[in-house]
């Protein structure tokens, strides 16, 4: 229950990022320890975004692992993103290697998606069961 709390911060902090990001603010490219601001909002964003579908799933045995994965990688996505861009401006020479970030970027947030998904509508026929068989 406790965890839970924490999915209405993290959920504005989630709003607040891609607000940012499609708005494209002029704030994103300040720089903070010689590291664009739009690089960390956007990686405080795939944090919160992780973190929140990892609380979602946490009673759910069989896809809990799987998240904490995503949300693993989520963590890490500013390493491998200066590794593949060679910078944290997340400008790429190589557009290979702009693909691979790309999909890498997307696939981390559409499986938190369908992990949350899956496991809420599980937990939502799940229910619906012991209604109905009452």
């Amino acid at each position: 229950m406790i965890k839970k709390i924490f999915l209405v911060p993290l959920s504005i902090l989630i709003i607040f990022a891609a607000f940012l990001l499609i708005s494209g603010n002029p704030a994103l490219h300040y720089e903070l320890l010689g590291i664009p601001l739009g690089t960390i909002i956007s990686w405080l964003g795939i944090i919160a975004w992780e973190y929140s579908a990892l609380i979602i799933v946490f009673k759910d045995k069989e896809i809990r692992t799987l998240q904490f994965i995503l949300f693993i990688n989520g963590v890490l996505w500013i390493a491998v993103s200066y590794v593949l861009a060679g910078n944290f401006n997340l400008t790429f020479k190589n557009t290979s290697r702009f693909d691979v970030w790309y999909f890498y970027t997307i696939f981390l947030i559409i499986c938190s998606l369908f992990t949350s998904l899956y496991s809420g509508l599980k937990l939502l026929f799940n229910k619906n069961k012991k209604h109905n068989s009452n």
